[in-house]
């Protein structure tokens, strides 16, 4: 499936190419003005052709989702825009390919849903630098505070604007917490038991960028370091795209979903401790079917990028970023108490499947101590 990065010139063309009608935008109840978004496709598009879906949270739950449908098929919009962070794109992607399927929203099963049509043309649209979202074919959605994700090539945007002035409005705390889901989605793509050639490229390539401007972004940001930031993010989403994400997303969601800490934050709490605990990989609980000198390469290789010359030192380094950008790590500060909890539902995701190393609870709630 193709992915296209376009530009704000070429969304025009698209739109006439396909001979809309309507057109369906997906945005943030608050950001779509704020980023200075409404402004750009005012001037593309006639606000009487747009149909505007925004009735949902920051972690969508799934009868918001089906509610976005609904309204997507009886306005039968002929192209879907998503203008957003990854929330925003992650809810039109869901609305599109639940749209194309072959049943009644009244017979919607999660359990049972195969995605077997495509959707309609999607343009993503990022307005934080983080998610990747616009550059992954799956989709996160929540029921009862248990996270859910579709996972299938139909589900990959058609086009990508990536547009840095569309995040000069974020706040310095999303900005820090955008910037370190972006590290820490490419620092588990590049550990993951799922890496090729292509994403290792995709993931150094992000971290390179990401490293060089974090700090600088949130606390002096200018429009060459958000743009260089938007561009790592994106070279994130292209990454955990091929490999998937590991055991810190799986250890973020149920922190997400009960103590509503936002994801960037939720995702970096323990991406220290454990680059640590894949480090001390052994034969015995090596995940990787190309073993644990390949393991330990990898994790080697992320010192590297990080200029340092232990895991320890990495580790540090970490969290002397995120006190410069004025985010904790530590949980006691958050009021995150039931770490049983967390460390049950961690070893329930998927994603804790793709971490090099095995992991059993008792291993996981001294990580969740530390």
């Amino acid at each position: 499936m193709n992915n296209l990065l376009i530009s704000f010139n070429d969304l025009e063309v698209i739109a006439k190419s396909v001979k809309y009608k309507k057109i369906f935008i997906v945005t943030g109840k608050e950001s779509f003005y704020k980023t200075g978004a409404d402004r750009i496709i005012e001037k593309i598009i006639p606000k009487k052709k747009i149909v505007f879906f925004n009735d949902f949270t920051v972690n969508p739950q799934i009868k918001e989702i089906l509610n976005g449908v609904n309204l997507f098929k009886s306005e039968k919009c002929d192209l879907i825009i998503a203008i957003g962070g990854g929330s925003v794109i992650d809810t039109a992607k869901l609305i599109n390919v639940i749209s194309a399927q072959d049943f009644s929203i009244k017979d919607f099963d999660i359990c049972s849903f195969n995605v077997k049509n495509k959707g309609i043309p999607l343009v993503a649209i990022p307005t934080t630098s983080g998610t990747g979202s616009e550059a992954t074919q799956f989709a996160t959605f929540y029921i009862n505070n248990n996270k859910h994700s579709v996972d299938h090539q139909f589900v990959l945007p058609s086009y990508v604007i990536l547009h840095s002035p569309l995040t000069h409005s974020i706040s310095k705390f999303t900005t820090a917490i955008t910037a370190l889901d972006t590290l820490c989605q490419s620092i588990e793509s590049y550990w993951s038991i799922n890496s090729n050639t292509n994403s290792l490229k995709f993931a150094r390539k992000s971290i390179e960028l990401g490293l060089n401007v974090i700090e600088s972004v949130v606390n002096f940001p200018n429009n060459k370091n958000r743009n260089i930031m938007m561009q790592a993010a994106h070279f994130s989403g292209k990454a955990i795209n091929i490999s998937r994400t590991t055991l810190c997303h799986a250890i973020s969601y149920p922190i997400t979903s009960h103590y509503n800490i936002p994801h960037g934050h939720a995702v970096s709490l323990t991406i220290g401790k454990v680059l640590e605990y894949n480090d001390n990989i052994t034969e015995h609980d090596c995940n990787d079917k190309r073993g644990v000198d390949f393991v330990k390469k990898k994790i080697d290789d992320i010192n590297k990028m990080f200029k340092c010359n232990s895991t320890k030192d990495t580790k540090i380094k970490i969290e002397k970023i995120m006190n410069n950008i004025n985010v904790t790590y530590d949980l006691k500060k958050l009021n995150i108490k039931n770490i049983d909890l967390i460390a049950d539902e961690c070893l329930k995701s998927n994603r804790a499947n793709n971490n090099p190393r095995t992991i059993n609870k008792k291993e996981l709630l001294l990580i969740l101590k530390n």
